[in-house]
């Protein structure tokens, strides 16, 4: 609980995850504004409904960007697995969305997840007037950046090494690329969450094979 957290600040190992809709800002501007809270609100019951029955909490809804916090209420080193989860959930339920949204001619969006885990600093902000409970560190820069980099690479959901580490046993990845984030010199890898720990498909399976023999033959 808020209560619980030291307000003066504390830092702790924690786990970000950034969602973002795709092309919401275009979709905005041309549709009526009840249809636009209606669409948004949609997608965003159903992002913030699996983050928080996986243990998450939903730090900031900025439009239609969602910040949430995986390994503040329990143990902690179940951060990156709740959210690994529930990034993959997210997805499928969106996916579910967009395909009943298609068949109702209804527009649909795409989304882009962006997760890191590492010491961040928690604690209340604000004002006398309105305060709320927050973390600010790297990792959460890291985490905002990787969502954001998923348009690059045309891919879903990205996480940094260290939370890939901590999953590792639980999840199917596809290992990217060495990413240079802005002020750090040295770069950090990141994978993109193709599903569960035996749990994808024997094409997906494959491309993985071959992606990952052609990335180290790129790299040698």
């Amino acid at each position: 609980s808020m209560e619980s957290i030291n307000s003066s600040g504390e830092r702790r190992n924690l786990t970000i995850m950034f969602a973002d809709l795709r092309g919401f800002t275009a979709f905005s501007e041309k549709t009526a504004p009840q249809d636009v809270f209606e669409m948004l609100n949609t997608y965003l019951d159903r992002m913030i409904s699996i983050v928080l029955l996986e243990q998450g909490v939903v730090d900031k809804i900025i439009g239609d960007e969602v910040m949430a916090v995986f390994g503040m209420l329990d143990d902690q080193k179940n951060g990156p697995r709740d959210a690994i989860e529930a990034a993959i959930d997210i997805l499928t339920s969106i996916e579910s969305l967009n395909r009943d949204r298609l068949q109702n001619g209804q527009t649909i969006l795409q989304l882009g997840i962006g997760i890191a885990t590492g010491p961040v600093a928690l604690g209340v902000l604000g004002s006398r007037h309105r305060k709320s409970l927050t973390v600010i560190g790297n990792h959460v820069n890291l985490a905002a950046r990787l969502e954001g980099a998923n348009k690059e690479y045309g891919t879903k959901i990205m996480i940094a090494e260290n939370t890939y580490l901590d999953a590792k046993d639980t999840v199917e990845v596809r290992e990217l690329d060495l990413l240079r984030v802005k002020g750090k010199t040295k770069p950090i890898r990141v994978y993109e969450v193709m599903g569960r720990k035996n749990n994808i498909d024997e094409s997906t399976d494959k491309l993985i094979k071959q992606y990952t023999r052609a990335l180290e033959l790129y790299r040698a």
